[in-house]
């Protein structure tokens, strides 16, 4: 039978002071509440980063049906009221399938073409300036939005040249002599098309991968 022992509870026998107990439940208490505090950080971090990309998100998604309401209601309804049917613009695929449309238009109206072109239809274009020069796209998307503005712009010009054309000819339009005024809007056209095109393309790609 073993001896009990005398030796009082804490002494070195029984593995260490009472300051020693303290010091480590202490170091204990320390590791585990950094571990809580990294947890905490990690968690807020991560839930930071999901608010983040959520918001991000749904912020080039907004900023995706504010242009595409501009092309839908301004650039659509415009060249729906120029060609006098959306069916129109839709056959309309190259420069050339434009030249001729603007052409057979002119040579049946003249001048009462280029005026409707100015009171009914240029009006769109008017505001569709104003609304890109309002807009705040994301920063990322500036140049291309700017692209898109820069040829809604030109187009507009285009046309106002265009219809200073018609009221010079008169009644006597020549499609002969068109080219050089349409050209500038055929370019404006085709310019437009592709930046709004690489604009919804990027949109798209932020929007998957935000």
């Amino acid at each position: 039978m073993a001896e009990p022992t005398n030796a009082p509870l804490g002494s070195p026998q029984a593995g260490g002071s009472y300051e020693d107990d303290e010091k480590a439940m202490r170091s204990g208490k320390g590791r585990m509440l950094a571990a809580m505090i990294v947890a905490v950080l990690a968690s807020g971090i991560g839930l930071t980063w999901y608010v983040m990309q959520g918001d991000a998100s749904n912020s080039y998604r907004e900023f995706g049906k504010t242009v595409n309401g501009l092309h839908n209601n301004q650039w659509l309804k415009f060249w729906e009221c120029s060609l006098q049917s959306g069916a129109a613009y839709e056959r309309v695929k190259t420069n050339t399938d434009l030249k001729l449309a603007l052409d057979q238009r002119a040579s049946r109206g003249g001048a009462r073409f280029g005026g409707l072109i100015r009171d009914r239809c240029m009006p769109r274009l008017a505001e569709m300036h104003d609304h890109y020069a309002a807009l705040l796209p994301p920063p990322d998307l500036a140049e291309k939005v700017r692209a898109v503005a820069t040829a809604a712009d030109a187009l507009r010009t285009g046309f106002s040249e265009y219809i200073a054309f018609l009221d010079a000819a008169g009644a006597s339009y020549d499609a002969e002599t068109s080219g050089p005024p349409i050209m500038k809007i055929a370019k404006a056209w085709f310019d437009y098309k592709n930046a709004f095109n690489a604009l919804n393309r990027e949109l798209r790609k932020k929007i998957d991968g935000a």
